[in-house]
């Protein structure tokens, strides 16, 4: 959604730190919607056993794609992950401080890659 943002023309910086991103927004959105509440800690583990989860249903979209899809889009990762917290009734993790705390470990299982047209890509470490 950031990126959308930048790409039309429009500095989301310039408003200061009121400016949500794209996380906060569903966030938001979820507790209006569904009352989710989000888990007090980044659980790495758990996130990356989530987005594991994501990247075989990602994959099996499309199955002739299948070797094509690699990486799982922010923009696809965090509504699943909200969408799950709200079909099961449990707090949804903090994907982004999980994989922000993921990536300063030194035995990475899980690959962040920035991207402008998707805000970023994720993608598990065999």
């Amino acid at each position: 959604m950031d990126y959308e943002l930048v790409r039309s023309g429009f500095r989301p910086d310039l408003l200061g730190d009121k400016t949500k991103g794209f996380w906060e927004c569903l966030i938001d959105f979820g507790g209006a919607y569904a009352g989710i509440r989000v888990k007090d800690d980044a659980d790495t583990d758990a996130a990356i056993a989530l987005i594991s989860e994501m990247m075989v249903v990602f994959r099996g979209l499309h199955v002739r794609k299948a070797m094509l899809r690699r990486e799982l889009p922010i923009t696809v990762a965090y509504p699943a992950a909200v969408a799950c917290a709200c079909a099961t009734d449990k707090p949804v993790l903090k994907l982004p401080a999980a994989i922000a705390e993921e990536q300063k470990g030194e035995k990475r299982r899980l690959a962040f890659r920035w991207s402008r047209n998707t805000s970023g890509a994720l993608s598990v470490k065999r």
